[in-house]
């Protein structure tokens, strides 16, 4: 999986409950979460499927396992994280916006939706942690 910043990646795509808007085809960083290759927890937020049906940013999260690599392409490097764990969060469960030390990303969508109540059952989150930092101009 690849995301690219700042193209594909703004803070103006999520609200403050770190949802990605309706019809957003992007894959928004929360903002107030460390910026994306920074020390600290990036998060970022994405659709699997959009209103209109059509596969969302994250369509695919949900195959990522321990072990696998996810490249954000920024400022002419390519960062490689690492996923350390792959889970299904409660809606109000906050600690996928932990904050690190060392910088790791949080990719994070909602799942289970719930027609009745208009509302998620679910997130899943998928957390990495910084392995290497490849210089793309070379």
């Amino acid at each position: 999986m690849a995301l690219s910043t700042p193209a594909q990646c703004d803070q103006r795509t999520v609200d403050v409950k770190g949802r990605a808007p309706a019809g957003s085809g992007q894959a928004g960083w929360l903002q107030g979460s460390a910026y994306p290759t920074y020390d600290g927890n990036s998060v970022i937020t994405a659709h699997v499927y959009l209103p209109n049906g059509k596969a969302g940013p994250f369509v695919n999260l949900g195959k990522l396992t321990w072990g696998q690599e996810i490249a954000v392409v920024s400022n002419g490097s390519r960062y490689v994280y690492q996923v350390r764990e792959v889970k299904r969060i409660k809606p109000d469960d906050m600690t996928a916006f932990k904050h690190e030390e060392k910088p790791w990303l949080t990719l994070l969508t909602c799942k289970e939706y719930d027609e009745k109540t208009n509302s998620y059952r679910s997130r899943l989150a998928v957390r990495a942690v910084l392995m290497r930092i490849e210089d793309l101009t070379k």
